[in-house]
């Protein structure tokens, strides 16, 4: 298997994260464990780059029901972090997450929710 931050960018410029998962990976296991890496922030105050240390973790939570994904890095010196839980009903083929984190949601959260299709 090719690195973590390969297979990342891989997907990245097939620009279709999802979809390279499902057809190169034993999704969600070949993904677990803990990352450390660059963050580039592309700031939209100031229409620069912005780049600090960032950690990255997936586990399997629930009895491996949910796949768990945290992360962290920083602003201006502050710490920012979310948590991204994903989730999926074989009986219904749907899938769904919810997203929190200090930067993008603030005090709010995200749900996301949808119909898994295979090689899509």
């Amino acid at each position: 298997m090719a690195s973590k931050s390969a297979w990342i960018n891989q997907a990245l410029a097939e620009k279709n994260m999802v979809r390279y998962v499902n057809q190169h990976m034993n999704f969600p296991w070949d993904i677990t464990g803990k990352w450390i890496g660059e963050n580039i922030l592309h700031d939209p105050m100031t229409d620069t780059q912005k780049k600090s240390l960032s950690k990255f973790m997936v586990r399997p939570i629930l009895k491996e029901t949910f796949i768990e994904l945290r992360y962290d890095w920083e602003y201006e010196g502050e710490k920012q972090e979310g948590i991204i839980t994903i989730g999926y009903r074989k009986n219904k083929d749907e899938c769904f997450a919810t997203w929190i984190d200090t930067w993008h949601m603030s005090s709010d959260f995200m749900l996301l929710k949808g119909t898994c299709k295979d090689n899509e």
